[in-house]
């Protein structure tokens, strides 16, 4: 006979930034001594509302450059950025931008022929903007790691500097035909960790504190995550669904279930976990289930 409970919780109210831990305090234990073998334990819902960042300035080197056409010579620039984080993927295109301007300024293109560099917020997509006195006169050019965010501009198939991308502008604008936001998005799991003392036996030792792991079994929740808009103010919903099947670990039997955590994470391509946080006007639940198999009497 399967025998259920669920626990909920959320975090307090705070006029301060939080980090995104919900913390269970029990008067009595979950379980009285010696029922709580053969139980298992898993997330059944939660919500939160957390602040991401949308880029990560030193995961890519985004360089742009302009050469004139017939000559072999391209004035180019490192994109150097203000901070380690953006949250606003318009500072992404302002900072472009302004490298496409200075090196425009260095060539003594006029400036209502200077190539404009932006993001589109209603689209969420990224374009370029040229007259045709620039495209008859100048060419422009990308790095690799900027071909590979935004890679569904059109390129030309051939280029002749290495480790450079041309484009090819052929019309006033040119805005990218699919987002690729995720690319740049530096958040590539939400994780939720927990003190209960549950069993991670898929879980490997990590060979650096803060590494996380990618097998299952290693989280209660490990969430995959696709950024596809501007908002660094992100709700995110999980619930296991009537048609979904828990992630259920294994309760080590003999412990005193009076106060237990679940702390949220997310995870960046570099195997690193980063503490979600939850603003003053922001929120944080969790309903977490635990079965318990006993012998019909």
């Amino acid at each position: 006979m399967e025998h259920f409970q669920w626990v909920d919780g959320e975090l307090a109210k705070s006029d301060t930034i939080q980090d995104a831990v919900v913390r269970i305090k029990r008067a009595s234990p979950l379980f009285a001594p010696g029922e709580d073998k053969n139980t298992v334990c898993a997330v059944e819902r939660f919500y939160f509302e957390s602040m991401l960042p949308l880029f990560d300035t030193t995961r890519y080197s985004f360089s742009v450059g302009i050469r004139a056409v017939g000559s072999t010579t391209m004035s180019s620039l490192a994109i150097e950025w203000g901070s380690k984080y953006l949250y606003d993927y318009r500072h992404v295109g302002a900072y472009v931008n302004g490298a496409l301007q200075s090196i425009s300024g260095s060539l003594g293109i006029e400036d209502d022929n200077k190539p404009t560099f932006f993001f589109d917020a209603e689209s969420c997509r990224f374009g370029v903007a040229t007259t045709e006195a620039f495209r008859g006169g100048y060419q422009m050019f990308v790095s690799e790691d900027f071909h590979y965010c935004l890679h569904n501009f059109p390129y030309a198939e051939d280029t002749e500097d290495g480790g450079w991308w041309r484009l090819v502008l052929e019309r006033d604008v040119e805005i990218q035909p699919v987002l690729t936001l995720e690319l740049l998005s530096p958040v590539r799991r939400f994780l939720v960790d927990t003190t209960l003392p549950i069993i991670k036996s898929m879980l490997p030792n990590p060979q650096r504190l803060q590494d996380a792991s990618d097998k299952d079994g290693g989280f209660m929740v490990d969430m995959k995550y696709f950024q596809d808009t501007n908002q660094h103010i992100i709700p995110i919903p999980f619930s296991v669904g009537k048609d979904a099947v828990h992630r259920w670990s294994n309760l080590m039997p003999g412990s005193n279930l009076r106060s237990f955590e679940f702390s949220f994470f997310w995870l960046d391509w570099t195997g690193d976990l980063r503490p979600l946080v939850v603003l003053p006007q922001g929120t944080l639940d969790i309903k977490c289930v635990f079965k318990t198999l006993r012998p019909l009497a």
